[in-house]
């Protein structure tokens, strides 16, 4: 090993192997603001006399899957004979477990009201089951 400049003769500095760039899953493990899951919360039937949030939850359990019922997104509202074929969706929320109680709270001009109820998958999991991310848009007139 080369002498090191200003060093006395006889002196070497010792190198060893340092991995100075981490892994992406590295870092993503280590924040707290992203969850590795995905969350879908119930809420109670619109109507007095529609399943509440708990018995909804417990048919997804039963069946076995989340159905995608409620049309979302700008070409939702555009585009009547696309919203029943392509358009309904399954929300999902990415909020750290531990900060999933302030879902349940009501937030002003808000019109979902969850319940403490829902499921919780991996992000991995959801991938394999065909959920994708949502791709948003600005739809701000003039841009």
């Amino acid at each position: 090993m080369p002498e090191a400049a200003g060093q006395p003769t006889g002196l070497r500095r010792r190198y060893c192997k340092v991995d100075l760039w981490p892994s992406v899953e590295d870092l993503l493990q280590r924040r707290t603001d992203l969850s590795t899951f995905l969350i879908h919360l119930t809420r109670d039937t619109l109507g007095n006399d529609g399943p509440s949030a708990r018995e909804n939850l417990l048919t997804m359990i039963g069946v076995g899957y989340i159905e995608a019922r409620s049309p979302f997104g700008p070409a939702s509202m555009h585009e009547p004979n696309l919203t029943a074929a392509t358009q309904k969706v399954v929300c999902f929320t990415e909020t750290p477990l531990e900060h999933t109680w302030m879902m349940l709270e009501d937030i002003d001009k808000r019109d979902v009201h969850f319940q403490p109820y829902g499921l919780a998958v991996t992000k991995t999991t959801a991938r394999m089951a065909a959920c994708n991310p949502v791709w948003y848009s600005d739809i701000t007139p003039g841009r």
